[in-house]
């Protein structure tokens, strides 16, 4: 990262993306949270022991292990990134170029360049592991919090981007 982060000067950023990067952006977006995962899976996984004691039947052990499952895909992210890597639009593995600009957002990556004009910006979300820009509902970008060097930086970015979404009339929830 590079610039003068109090003065006009733009922020650049430098990253390959990752397909945790991407889970963790859409998560940030869909504010995913596994509780009613882990409570649809722990309430498979109870009427699945239970029926199997009132009844016997082994069969109702499978509801159990289905239980189980659910709890797990809600908690772990393994799904969530073998389905990013089956989607080409997430580009896992390309070099991503960015620079924060008085302007906008300018952004380079696979072939394709543009700018996203902080007025398009509507708020800021603080994923685990990503910073992830949205217009109302829609995903306009996320830059990876492993992108900055240090804690600094990133408090400096998040600084930045909220002054300019301030700037645009627009609300920064971060």
């Amino acid at each position: 990262m590079t610039g003068d982060l109090h003065g006009t000067e733009l922020i650049r950023i430098e990253f390959e993306v990752t397909a945790d990067d991407a889970v963790d952006a859409t998560r940030a977006y869909a504010g995913y949270r596994s509780r009613p995962a882990f409570f649809f899976g722990l309430g498979l996984a109870i009427a699945g022991v239970l029926l199997w004691g009132l009844t016997g039947d082994l069969y109702f052990l499978a509801l159990t292990l289905a239980g189980a499952i659910a709890i797990g895909v809600g908690r772990y992210r393994v799904l969530d990134r073998a389905f990013m890597r089956a989607q080409p639009a997430t580009r896992i593995g390309t070099h991503t170029e960015m620079s924060l600009e008085e302007r906008g957002l300018h952004f380079e990556q696979a072939g394709v360049e543009g700018i996203v004009d902080w007025s398009a910006v509507t708020e800021l979300r603080d994923g685990e592991r990503s910073l992830v820009l949205l217009q109302g509902r829609v995903l306009l970008a996320y830059i990876p919090k492993r992108a900055f060097a240090t804690e600094a930086e990133l408090e400096a970015a998040r600084v930045w981007i909220k002054r300019r979404i301030g700037s645009e009339g627009a609300k920064g929830a971060c």
